[in-house]
Formats: structure tokens, sequence, C-alpha cells
């Protein structure tokens, strides 16, 4: 949460957050998640989700059975513009629906609003990011609901470096802060790619979620164990690009939830495109 109750709960945070990048920035030379745009250059993409959990993890990570079945489906569409070589603008926003037993919920969940910078003057694929997360006018008081419905702001770096010839790396963290009940998070993420020719790439990496102890457990209660005002959770994923011409490529996947803390074991599977135009 942006807001805090004492001296002492922000001075633990602040603290919290300065170790977490300085420990970021020990491990990696910068970032990976943010491809900078070509001045003049758009790209749009597409991505469908769908995933389930009967399971969850309580608060000290132990496994526990769901009241019922959790069922999200959603398409997100994503936008990105290259303003000029050393900004790139996007937004994004997903059309949700989420089930849990007579619990539903559908409709436009949080919009996403950010700028992307260059770390790297002279190399692509070392960014930084900021993002503002605006709540799209769902319910957010529903037990199952599309978000927290509070504002947040997302604030990362990402990087690739190439291993070899046909091996890269991807990584990167960022801190999320939400205004209300949520808790702040610290977001990191590593994968792998491997290119087995100019149009086939697969890739497996793991994502992490971790809360800062401020926010509000009061305030927020879920029947899916999602979106609670404090969780950690560590994802797996595993996938697949294809290259289908120089504009237009697509991929596919599997995710699943590893461990965690006050969150569903979720998993599910993907499929996206992506279309590039315009000045490169």
């Amino acid at each position: 949460m942006l807001t805090f109750n004492s001296n002492d709960k922000a001075n633990t945070v602040l603290s919290q957050s300065i170790m977490a990048v300085m420990l970021f920035m020990m491990a990696t030379e910068s970032s990976a998640g943010g491809w900078m745009r070509s001045e003049g250059e758009h790209r749009y993409s597409a991505y469908l989700q769908s995933s389930s959990a009967d399971r969850s993890w309580d608060k000290d990570g132990n496994d526990v059975i769901s009241s019922c079945t959790s069922k999200d489906r959603s398409i997100t569409h994503e936008y990105e513009y290259g303003y000029t070589y050393y900004r790139t603008f996007f937004g994004k926003v997903s059309m949700a629906n989420s089930e849990c037993g007579s619990d539903k919920a559908s409709g436009f969940a949080d919009i996403h609003l950010g700028v992307r910078g260059r770390l790297n003057l002279y190399k692509n694929g070392q960014a930084w990011e900021a993002i503002l997360i605006i709540p799209s006018g769902y319910d957010s008081n529903k037990s199952n609901r599309l978000g927290y419905g509070e504002v947040g702001l997302d604030l990362g770096a990402y990087g690739s470096t190439d291993l070899s010839e046909k091996y890269s790396l991807n990584y990167g963290s960022s801190l999320r802060f939400w205004a209300g009940s949520p808790a702040d998070q610290f977001r990191v993420k590593i994968s792998g790619s491997y290119r087995q020719d100019e149009n086939w790439s697969y890739n497996a990496g793991l994502s992490g979620n971790f809360s800062f102890k401020n926010g509000d457990p009061t305030q927020i209660q879920s029947i899916n164990g999602d979106f609670e005002s404090e969780f950690d959770v560590i994802r797996g994923e595993i996938g697949v690009r294809r290259k289908l011409s120089k504009k237009l490529g697509m991929s596919a996947g599997f995710f699943k939830n590893l461990w965690g803390r006050d969150t569903s074991q979720r998993q599910g599977v993907f499929i996206s495109i992506g279309y590039v135009w315009g000045r490169r």
C-alpha cells in the first residue's frame, strides 16, 4: 500500500525495498522484460489464457483443498509505440471471466499504462519501466473479483543477455506499490531461451511475487485464493515461439504455481499472437 500507518512501518518497508533492489543489481547487470521499439514502430499483441485451481496454500504454505474449483479465462490486448529512440509507450487491458462455484465475475480487469526507457544507449533489451495500474470499474468487494480495485505503481528494470548463438538469458525485477489495503510487492523473473533456428525458439522460466507485510488482510478476502492483500507465489512456465514472418509471430505454453502462501495452486495454458508494423 502507498500509505503507511507509522514511521517504523515505512522505514521497515523502505529498507526491505532497498535491500531487494540491491540484491537484484548485484545479481544482474541490468534487467529483462521490456524490449524497446524503434522510433515510429508499433506492436499489437493478443494474449489468451485459461487456468483453474482446486487447491491453495494457506498463510503458512500448507496445502489445503479450496471450497470450490476456480476457473479463469481472459484475453489481454497490448499495444506498444516507439515514441523516440529513448522512449517506448505502452498500454494493456484484459477482458476476463472468473468463476468459483456460484460466484462469478466478468468484464474489464485493470488497465496498465506505461513508459519504457533505455538503460543501455547502444544495445536493445536493457530497459527500465514505469507502469500505472488503474482499476476499470469492476466490483472489488466481491469475493470473486477481477483485481484489487486500487491504483498501483510498478517500477522495474529488465534485461536480456545472449549466452551463445542459440541460448539467451532474460531477467528482471520490479517494486509494485498499491494504494489502499493491498500490500506492496517485490516481483522478480528469470528465464532461458533456446533458438532452434530463425523461426522456432523454446523457453522456460520462473517468476516470483513476494508481498511486504504492510497490507490490511481484514479488508480483502478472496474465495478463489487470488488477490489476497498479502501473498507469496513462485510460478513456473514453459513455452514455444514461432516466427511466422518478419512482422508476425505467435507463442503458446503452460504455467503452474509451484509454491505459495495465501494463494491458489493455479495452473493453465496460454497462446498469444503479435504483429509489428511501422518504421524499424
